[in-house]
């Protein structure tokens, strides 16, 4: 057993981890997707930037909004928001690119993919699933919580697994027809 001071430093600890990871994973993606478009590059990775210091000031500072909001609800909208953004510059790079582009050959669906992951993950967490099925049973195991680090680790795994093939690929994928 923890005391509840020591449980909420360790859910902000976590919390500020998912910040991170998100933030790594778009930060990623979106130089290798816009790395022809150097200006829509630096405009989406400073909205992910931006983002990802409200969550974290939000989670670590939560008496700045005092008593207005439910501040758990406002976290996981923030935190949805911040996951979520990075589904504009990826449909922005498929519709930029176009259909047949190798790149979006090479990456797309690995890129829906990650973001199904971290979208089940937030569905279970969110949703006390499967714990409210169960009362009792999953107070050890197999709770949302951990069904939602499964479900984080595999996105990123994703993102991770995408930006090395994106590496691989570099040389192929020049710039020349595209303005910077």
């Amino acid at each position: 057993c923890y005391s509840e001071d020591y449980y909420f430093k360790l859910l902000k600890l976590d919390q500020i981890g998912i910040v991170f990871v998100v933030f790594g994973c778009q930060s990623i993606n979106i130089y290798f997707g816009f790395r022809c478009y150097v200006v829509m590059q630096r405009f989406y990775v400073g909205c992910s930037f931006l983002l990802s210091i409200a969550s974290f000031a939000i989670i670590m500072f939560p008496h700045v909004i005092g008593s207005m909001v439910d501040i758990g609800k406002f976290k996981a909208v923030l935190l949805t928001l911040l996951a979520a953004f990075g589904i504009i510059p990826l449909v922005h790079w498929y519709f930029l690119y176009g259909v047949m582009a190798l790149q979006v050959g090479i990456f797309f669906e690995k890129l829906l993919l990650a973001y199904f992951f971290l979208a089940s993950g937030l569905v279970f967490w969110v949703n006390k699933i499967p714990e409210r099925w169960g009362n009792g049973i999953f107070d050890i195991w197999g709770h949302s919580h951990q069904l939602w680090h499964v479900f984080v680790f595999l996105g990123p795994a994703t993102f991770f697994y995408s930006a090395m093939k994106a590496i691989n690929q570099v040389d192929v994928l020049s710039c020349v027809h595209f303005p910077m």
